[in-house]
This record gives structure tokens, sequence and C-alpha cells, in this order.
């Protein structure tokens, strides 16, 4: 009889120790963040000069139209701000561009430019405007007339110090050669550029 009420006391002060483990416990669930995206980054703000080649079409009312290849070398300052890009630049092209009619050719091409374009990390796409200056002989006299360019172009860094694009700029200059002819047209060109 002992026994039996020992052990009715040990099992009435266990009882409350095993109802505890009795439960099933519920944790949260686990939320797993997505992984971050890598965006590479680029600055574009600092000074670059390079090289270009390119293909030009003018036309010239009096004349015909003058096309052929240009090449040459620019220099420019950028500023980054963040989504966007500002800045300035300078180029001369030697131009090969005959005149149809074979009265003459464009043989100099020299423009400045303000440039606005949007920063999309290592790639910038942009617009410019600008002052330009064209060169060449006709009927075998040296002429020459100024005027004005709007374009659109690219670049890409490949490195953070070269970056390669392209542009396409309107020209159109007035009373060429101190005359009445006009000249207006397109060029395009492929560049390269070295950054510091």
């Amino acid at each position: 009889m002992k026994i039996l009420a020992t052990t009715a006391v040990f099992a009435a002060l266990a009882a409350p120790a095993f109802a505890g483990s009795a439960s099933v416990a519920v944790q949260e669930p686990v939320v797993i963040a997505p992984a971050p995206v890598y965006v590479a980054s680029q600055d574009w703000t600092g000074g670059y000069v390079g090289a270009n080649l390119g293909y030009g079409k003018l036309d010239t009312p009096a004349n015909g139209e003058a096309e052929g290849v240009l090449g040459g070398v620019h220099a420019g300052y950028l500023y980054d701000m963040g989504n966007y890009v500002v800045g300035g630049e300078i180029d001369y092209n030697a131009a090969d561009m005959d005149v149809s009619t074979g009265t003459g050719k464009i043989e100099d091409l020299a423009r400045l430019k303000l440039k606005a374009g949007y920063d999309l990390g290592r790639t910038l796409v942009y617009g410019q405007v600008g002052g330009a200056l064209a060169q060449g002989t006709f009927n075998g006299v040296e002429q020459d007339g100024s005027g004005y360019l709007v374009g659109l172009g690219t670049a890409y860094k490949v490195s953070d110090s070269v970056s390669v694009g392209g542009e396409v700029n309107y020209q159109e200059f007035k009373d060429f050669g101190n005359s009445t002819n006009d000249l207006s047209g397109t060029t395009a060109t492929a560049r390269v550029s070295f950054h510091f």
C-alpha cells in the first residue's frame, strides 16, 4: 500500500513536467530574400580623347552631292550627375568627299558640340548640338563655310578607360564659300575613346 501511495504522489508531482512536452512546437516560416542584382555602375566624369572613322553625304544644290569617307580625332569632357551626363567635345575630320559632278570635294570638317545624355551604367546614350565648319575646293577655288549640327550618339565602356561607340550628325552650312550655295547632309562615324 505504501508503494502504491508513493507512486501516486510521484505521478502527481511529475504530471506538470510532462504536460509541456506533449505539445508540438510550431515554428515561424523562414522567408528567403531574393539574391541581390548586381548592376555595373560607371562614372563618366572626366576628360577623353579618341579617333573616329566614318562616311558622309552632303547635298550641294549648285554642284550635286559630296560623299565619301572621313576620319579624325576628338577630345572632350563629361560630367556625370547620376542619371544624366553633360559635357562638350571638339572634333576634326579630314574628308575625302567628292562632288558627284566632278567640280570639287569637301576636304575638312570640324565641329564643336554640347552633349547631354542618359547614364545606363556602362552605356551612355546622348544627343548633341553645336557649330560646324567645312572646307573644300569647288571649281578650283578653296571655299569654306560655317553652320550648325544636331546629332545622336552612344558609347559603351569596355573598360574603365576605353569606350567604343558611334554618332550620326546632321550638318547644315549656309552660303558656303560666300555664295548662295548651301551644304547640308549627314555623317555617321564609329569611335573609340580613351578616358582619363
